[in-house]
């Protein structure tokens, strides 16, 4: 099976009967649909359902002299969920301030535009500042950008060979690591690497990396790094945005109609990762009150 963009294209391209020669749904036209559907639609309706599908961390270095440490770039719509300080198995939580009446706190932080500025950082040198956040999925893009591993040998990953174009993959890039199977997950983010010939070699490899996933540059991706039973729900977002633009009135209802039904489907197989628990946290709000409108 083909888990890629070009897999996603031919099913939209089938479903939505696209000819071929259509000049606005080119295959790079359809991949950026794919991943503005997925940032502005997918996400809010994972997102909405609390079972953390994106979630994870970064650790920032505290340094005496330094208040300001940045959201993580990729967070989805610049929020955090937890701010903490984190120094061994020592954990504690952070509180967050007015940005008007934090002095005299003792410790705690407040937000500055996109950064985290905690409150006296010469008393937490011994600590790291663990921001977790809900990591936006990456870039959807054609698979011959991205590269496959061939072999793997200590933290180097041999691939078939390094991309010229359309950006040649030098060492002053940073690549991310993405599993070539569901749930698709980038492993790992943000590295920087030495190039030799074929061969990439990290400072270190995730656990799980396997001979098939890929070598990306950061923030790219051949695959929606979403669970595999959510990329349907996807190409229907893409065919809903197409036939509001070139379809008939019975046209687009019938697709918009055709999502809301697979995205109610889609709400229940994922709202409780943990089926054998016995309490689950209901979300009373739906997400079709506000969506397509």
């Amino acid at each position: 099976m083909d888990y890629t963009s070009d897999g996603l294209i031919a099913l939209i391209k089938n479903w939505a009967t696209i000819p071929d020669e259509q000049p606005a749904y080119s295959n790079a036209n359809l991949r950026l649909m794919l991943t503005k559907e997925l940032h502005t639609k997918i996400v809010p309706i994972i997102s909405s359902l609390n079972q953390e599908y994106f979630i994870r961390y970064t650790d920032y270095t505290i340094t005496a002299d330094r208040e300001e440490y940045r959201i993580p770039s990729l967070a989805v719509g610049s929020m955090v969920r937890e701010i903490k300080l984190v120094n061994g198995d020592e954990i504690i939580d952070l509180q967050r301030l007015d940005i008007s009446s934090y002095e005299g706190y003792q410790r705690g932080f407040y937000f500055s535009g996109n950064n985290i500025v905690l409150i006296n950082p010469e008393n937490f040198v011994n600590y790291s500042l663990r921001v977790w956040y809900e990591r936006r999925p990456n870039e959807i893009i054609d698979p011959s950008n991205a590269r496959a591993i061939t072999a793997i040998n200590g933290t180097t990953v041999t691939v078939a060979n390094v991309p010229t174009t359309p950006t040649a993959w030098t060492e002053s890039l940073e690549y991310d690591l993405v599993k070539a199977t569901p749930h698709f997950a980038v492993l790992a983010d943000e590295q920087t690497v030495t190039i030799s010939g074929a061969d990439i070699t990290f400072s270190s490899l995730p656990t799980g990396l396997a001979v098939g996933d890929y070598v990306c540059i950061h923030g790219e991706s051949p695959v929606a790094n979403i669970p595999y039973e959510l990329h349907d729900l996807l190409c229907q977002a893409v065919i809903v945005r197409i036939k509001n633009a070139i379809g008939g009135p019975a046209e687009k209802q019938t697709a918009l109609d055709t999502f809301n039904q697979m995205a109610m489907d889609m709400e229940h197989l994922i709202a409780d990762r943990n089926e054998g628990e016995p309490e689950k946290v209901v979300n009373t709000t739906s997400f079709l009150d506000s969506y397509w409108i």
